[in-house]
C-alpha cells in the first residue's frame, strides 16, 4: 500500500512537471489545475462500437481533488458533475484538447487520453484511447486517475480563491 502511494505521488509529480512546462497560464497570471480521482471500483473495457471506456461508479466520483499550479496553490474537492461542467471551460479546455491521464487499476498503470466524459445514471464514463503506441488492457478494481492540467475561466479561479479551505 505504501509503495502504491509513493508511486502515485511520484507519478503525480511527474505529470505536474510536464503540465507546468507546457502551460503558458502561469506566465499570464492564471491558475491551472491538475485533477486526481480515486474510486473503489473502476474498469476499462471495450464498448460494442470498438471504442474503449473507463467507467467509475458515480458514488465513488463524488470527490475529485483539484489543485493548482504555483503560486496559487489552490485545493478543492469537487464532484464528477463539477468536472463534467468544467470540461469545456477556459482556454485549452478538455473538450478542445482532450487531456492525457494516467490510470492505475489494481496497481496496473496505463497512460490514456480522455476523449470525452459523460455521467450516465450512477456511473461516470470516459471514452478513452491509448496514449502512444501501447494497447489498452481491460482491467477492473481499485482505481486512481491523474488528469492533465486545465486553465479555468477567471470566474472559476475567483470562486476557488474565495473558498475557505477549512470547509473542504
Amino acid at each position: 500500500m505504501l509503495k502504491s502511494f509513493i508511486f502515485a505521488a511520484l507519478l503525480l509529480f511527474s505529470l505536474s512537471s510536464c503540465g507546468a512546462s507546457k502551460s503558458s497560464s502561469s506566465q499570464k497570471g492564471k491558475a491551472s489545475y491538475l485533477f486526481v480521482i480515486m474510486s473503489n471500483y473502476g474498469k476499462i473495457q471495450q464498448a460494442s462500437d470498438g471504442s474503449y471506456q473507463l467507467t467509475l461508479d458515480h458514488g465513488d466520483v463524488e470527490k475529485v481533488l483539484a489543485f493548482s499550479n504555483r503560486p496559487y496553490r489552490l485545493v478543492q474537492h469537487d464532484t464528477g458533475e463539477a468536472l463534467k461542467t468544467m470540461w469545456s471551460e477556459g482556454n485549452n479546455s478538455f473538450a478542445e484538447d482532450p487531456p492525457n491521464a494516467t490510470v492505475i487499476i489494481n496497481q496496473q498503470l496505463q497512460t490514456i487520453v480522455l476523449l470525452n466524459m459523460n455521467v450516465v445514471g450512477d456511473q461516470t464514463v470516459f471514452t478513452i484511447r491509448a496514449d502512444g503506441s501501447q494497447s489498452l488492457v481491460e482491467a477492473s478494481g481499485l482505481t486512481q486517475v491523474f488528469l492533465d492540467f486545465i486553465d479555468l475561466l477567471d470566474k472559476r479561479k475567483d470562486l476557488l480563491i474565495s473558498m475557505n479551505l477549512n470547509d473542504i
